[in-house]
């Protein structure tokens, strides 16, 4: 197994099986399909700087002068990314060889805990990368077998849509918060008024006692 260390990812499609289809969009595209699919595979580009493209096309020149036949090309060189500073390579492997269905690439996170069946890495992610070199004879090469990732920096996946462009609706994100502050407007909640309180009914006074004349006690008392 030999690691590539600390590149990044582009176009990564190691989730599960994918393959070419031209029907797809407007100029056709990588779908999910069944591992025994023609063409089915996983695969992921990565970008890298200089001086790692050299130690590992060096490595990979080594490995393919043990394996290579006289009559085969010579290794060719890495190349650019469209023109940047970095260089690109490719891993790919096909997710059947016959009946024999090959595993997902697995993927771990920085402290190697495994990740879920199904996660998606996105473009720009920062991985190390487990290959295994496999050399073949077509235009001189040793093909990239993805065997496993170790996430270092999640990006996250893009949402790609199977249908091409149509005349129609059109998402506006700025039209939508205006809606909502418009609803925030409307349906603001108020402030309930609150009742007014009822005055409590005082109890009357209850009027003092006459004071009896001392003549009538004394009436009361001969009766």
């Amino acid at each position: 197994m030999y690691i590539i260390e600390e590149v990044e990812v582009l176009y990564p499609k190691i989730d599960q099986p994918y393959h070419f289809d031209k029907a797809a969009g407007d100029k056709g595209r990588s779908v999910p399909c069944d591992a025994q699919d023609d063409g089915a595979c996983y695969e992921t580009l990565v970008l890298m700087d200089e001086k790692k493209a050299k130690k590992l096309h060096s490595d990979m020149q080594t490995f393919y002068k043990e394996k290579k036949e006289d009559h085969w090309d010579p290794l060719p060189r890495p190349k650019k990314h469209n023109g940047s500073d970095k260089f690109e390579f490719k891993a790919t492997i096909k997710a059947a060889y016959g009946k024999r269905i090959v595993s997902p690439p697995r993927i771990f996170d920085a402290k190697n805990n495994p990740m879920p069946d199904g996660f998606q890495l996105g473009s720009g992610s920062i991985i190390n990368l487990a290959v295994e070199f496999y050399a073949h004879q077509m235009k001189g090469g040793v093909a990239l077998r993805p065997r496993a990732v170790q996430v270092l920096q999640l990006a996250t996946p893009q949402v790609r849509s199977p249908f091409s462009d149509s005349e129609g609706f059109e998402f506006d994100a700025n039209e939508t918060d205006e809606m909502e502050e418009v609803s925030d407007e409307i349906f603001a909640k108020e402030e309930p008024t609150p009742e007014p309180k009822k005055a409590a009914k005082k109890k009357a006074a209850t009027p003092p006692k006459e004071d009896k004349d001392i003549n009538d006690i004394v009436d009361e008392w001969d009766d």
